[in-house]
């Protein structure tokens, strides 16, 4: 114990004299900052890799602008401090592969093998892509949602494990959206955008939360009334939802709540109702909507200046280029240099398809399908309420995500990955621990017919 105190002083002495040498070396702050986040990720990890995931999830989305701020020239590609935290969560999944190896049997899931497939897929598809150190990044994002699926797989040991990891991910929400608060209340920008470097990202994140919020994941027993703190966080977040101005997410959340309120808790039907229809009859958010198509004083049409013409346009150009390549694509990063503008496609179906071919479309997409009716098996009663919530979950989420897609850029916000990806792991763990608890269940009674029949043969 003595031992590990003088290790700690040491490695804090050594900390401290690194940085204060980073500062006077005229160094940007953010950077000797930077150095300290890795060298305390690092020891925390050492220290407990699961309380290290609980600190991941809970305070990710809210250092997002600054890893985005810290950029270091390696092998002559410009990587941000995210990419090295996707590298470093690669490395971490080999350590724990050699010394906790008791759980590796859990990864043998097919939701696993079908992103491992398209990962795979897309390391093939690099080797084509037109901007090769974009490549390299798009690689380390994809690598770095399955070494967070693998982690959190093989760190729950119990159902308290998995509450634990679900509580970090809906109370992360609460420091971007009151960054976005202050910023609003300083300069009124002119859309919510929070911690991120884009309004989109923080209206899926925030859509991702409503959604664990209103199936209650971070409660341990059956469904019950909202208390006055969940009320009052989910309204928290409704507000930004709607500052953001991101019309997708309006849908997604909507959809969402149908599908819960119609198929699992009727007592929501009525008020979401009222909060839709107050919401939707503000003039800010009827015109937002109209923007989407364009409006022209009492007439509305499509036109290219509008959100949907300009995609609609683009979607046709890359559409076109895409057929000549559908088996192979033109590799990661193919969307934004082969548009006119050099934008994203704005459209996952058509990133992958322009990408990486049919293959990687059907790839991506597999995994959300397998996933979802999947979660129809494991929404029953006879399964604990951990695996119950979770399904329900993906069954309310994953139709209004695949119906964005559609629209938005979605496959490449990391942040909403790591999180949903993170759930899908939740629920791979809860099968397996009620796998594994009938499996003990029966050696026990195996051993007790064992020792009754002992006791007859005496």
């Amino acid at each position: 114990m003595k031992g590990n105190l003088w290790l700690n002083v040491l490695a804090g002495i050594l900390a401290s004299v690194i940085f204060a040498v980073l500062l006077s070396s005229g160094l940007p702050l953010q950077y000797a900052f930077g150095f300290l986040l890795g060298l305390l990720i690092i020891f925390i990890f050492a220290g407990n890799s699961l309380y290290f995931l609980f600190g991941l999830f809970l305070f990710r989305p809210a250092i997002d602008e600054f890893l985005v701020s810290i950029r270091i020239a390696l092998g002559g590609m410009d990587l941000g401090m995210g990419g090295i935290l996707s590298l470093f969560l690669c490395t971490s999944v080999i350590f724990t592969f050699l010394f906790n190896p008791r759980y590796i049997k859990r990864l043998h899931h097919p939701v696993i093998y079908l992103y491992l497939i398209f990962v795979l897929i897309e390391v093939f598809t690099f080797f084509n892509s037109p901007d090769p150190s974009s490549g390299v990044k798009a690689l380390l994002k994809y690598f770095s949602i399955m070494s967070v699926m693998v982690l959190i797989i093989l760190n729950i040991r119990r159902e308290k494990d998995a509450y634990l990891i679900l509580r970090a991910f809906i109370y992360s929400a609460i420091i971007p959206v009151l960054i976005g608060y202050v910023n609003l209340a300083i300069d009124g920008a002119a859309r919510f955008q929070g911690s991120f470097d884009h309004p989109n990202i923080l209206a899926s994140f925030v859509v991702l939360i409503l959604g664990c919020l209103i199936v209650q994941l971070d409660q341990p027993n059956r469904f019950k009334k909202f208390s006055i703190g969940r009320i009052i966080y989910i309204i928290f977040l409704i507000v930004p939802l709607v500052l953001t101005q991101t019309r997708s997410a309006w849908g997604a959340i909507l959809l969402f709540a149908v599908i819960y309120a119609v198929f699992y808790n009727r007592s929501w039907i009525l008020p979401s109702l009222i909060i839709f229809c107050i919401v939707g009859l503000t003039p800010f958010v009827q015109q937002r909507v109209l923007d989407t198509i364009g409006s022209y004083g009492e007439s509305t049409t499509v036109d290219e200046e509008s959100s949907l013409g300009w995609r609609l346009e683009q979607w046709k150009d890359l559409y076109a280029k895409a057929l000549k390549r559908p088996l192979t694509g033109y590799g990661l990063y193919a969307d934004i240099r082969l548009s006119e503008e050099e934008h994203a496609a704005h459209n996952d179906y058509l990133k992958f398809f322009i990408e990486s071919g049919v293959f990687g479309v059907l790839s991506y997409f597999s995994c959300f399908f397998y996933l979802l009716f999947s979660a129809f098996k494991y929404q029953h009663e006879r399964y604990s309420n951990l695996t119950r919530k979770v399904s329900i979950f993906f069954i309310c989420y994953i139709p209004s995500f695949l119906i964005v897609s559609y629209v938005e850029n979605m496959a490449s916000y990391i942040v909403i990955h790591w999180y949903l990806w993170g759930m899908m792991a939740v629920l791979i763990s809860a099968q397996a621990l009620e796998r594994e608890q009938k499996i003990l269940e029966l050696r026990r009674a195996r051993l007790d017919s064992t020792e009754d029949d002992d006791e007859e043969d005496d």
